[in-house]
């Protein structure tokens, strides 16, 4: 498999309500440095830089470069926004819309991008929550990909 994303640099997800401003923004480095801004708070924690190249792996799995662009209806209730910088000035980026039912992403999207929305979804939730100091940070993000069907 072609390293399409070898030169990133960080993960951005951003998602907000289509009638609100309230928007979170999730940001994972190379380094493994991860924050959330959201309306209220900041929250940050530092993953293994595995971490980073896992989510990498997976968005290289899926071909994220091949469908960049914006899927979904303009009328759904949240706005979800991929990037992925590779660099100053360089990123692709993948705009989604969905609803949300019962937890559930609605809508059509490219084949592993709605799934590793979710997973990113859920470590905006983890952090919010707090991570538990006695937890083992370098198998979070396999904890929080349990169910999801990648």
């Amino acid at each position: 498999m072609a390293k399409t994303l070898s030169r990133a640099t960080q993960i951005v997800y951003r998602m907000w309500p289509r009638l609100s401003s309230d928007e979170e923004v999730l940001t994972i480095t190379r380094s493994g440095d991860v924050s959330l801004k959201t309306k209220d708070a900041s929250y940050t924690l530092k993953l293994p830089e595995s971490a980073f190249d896992e989510l990498i792996e997976r968005f290289e799995q899926y071909s994220f470069k091949s469908v960049t662009g914006v899927h979904g209806d303009a009328m759904a209730d949240y706005s979800h926004v991929l990037e992925i910088h590779e660099g100053p000035k360089k990123k692709a980026r993948c705009t989604l819309r969905f609803n949300h039912e019962f937890g559930t992403l609605i809508g059509e999207a490219p084949t592993g991008i709605k799934e590793t929305i979710t997973l990113l979804s859920r470590l905006c939730e983890k952090l919010t929550q707090g991570v538990d100091p006695d937890e083992p940070l370098d198998t979070l993000l396999i904890e929080l990909g349990r169910g999801i069907d990648f």
